[in-house]
This record gives C-alpha cells, sequence and structure tokens, in this order.
C-alpha cells in the first residue's frame, strides 16, 4: 500500500498524458491503483481464512469494487478508460507482488 501511490506518482510523470479535461496528469489512474491494491490484498488475506465458494465470492467483490471505481472516474471525466486499465494493472502487479513476498516468507 505504501508503494501504490509512489508508482502511481511516477507513472504519470513518466507517460505524461493529461485527463479528458483539464490539465493534470491522468495514467494511470490513482484511485483505481489504490482501489485494486487495496482490495486485492484484503481478498488475499481475508481469503485465506474462508472455503472455496466464499473465496470465489470474495475475489469477485473486489474486482466488482475495482470496475465501479474505475467506471465513476471516467464516467467523470476525470480519466480515460486505459487511465482504468493502467491503474487495475498497477494495483494488481503490486498485490500480486506482496501475495509473492508474504508466501515466500511463511
Amino acid at each position: 500500500m505504501v508503494l501504490a501511490p509512489i508508482l502511481e506518482g511516477l507513472g504519470k510523470e513518466f507517460i505524461g498524458r493529461p485527463r479528458p479535461v483539464g490539465d493534470a496528469l491522468g495514467f494511470p489512474s490513482g484511485h483505481v491503483t489504490a482501489a485494486s491494491t487495496y482490495f486485492f490484498l484484503a481478498a488475499y488475506l481475508i481469503g485465506k481464512r474462508l472455503n472455496a465458494p466464499q473465496r470465489n465470492l470474495l475475489w469477485v467483490s473486489a474486482a466488482i469494487i475495482v470496475v465501479l471505481v474505475g467506471l465513476a472516474r471516467i464516467v467523470l471525466r476525470a480519466h480515460w478508460p486505459a487511465d482504468f486499465l493502467g491503474g487495475a494493472t498497477l494495483g494488481l502487479a503490486l498485490a500480486s507482488a506482496a501475495f509473492w513476498w508474504h508466501e515466500s516468507r511463511g
């Protein structure tokens, strides 16, 4: 969770693509990066205590929340669809790295 805003900010500076409205940089979406990192990490940690059907429902719920955050950002014209995809990919990559680190230590 600490790396998500840092890498998202670096990505915005490196890519340098503006938002649909305004002069601020938009790729990747910071809201989607944070949501995907947080909700997928939560699904992983909570899911370790659940049975398979409950775990699957938890992962689907996390994905739906991330998609809804992304759609809200697009509808509000704060981001392009690619900004949403970039944020979701970055967040999932960070969560996956955390999963790997957690599994390798335990």
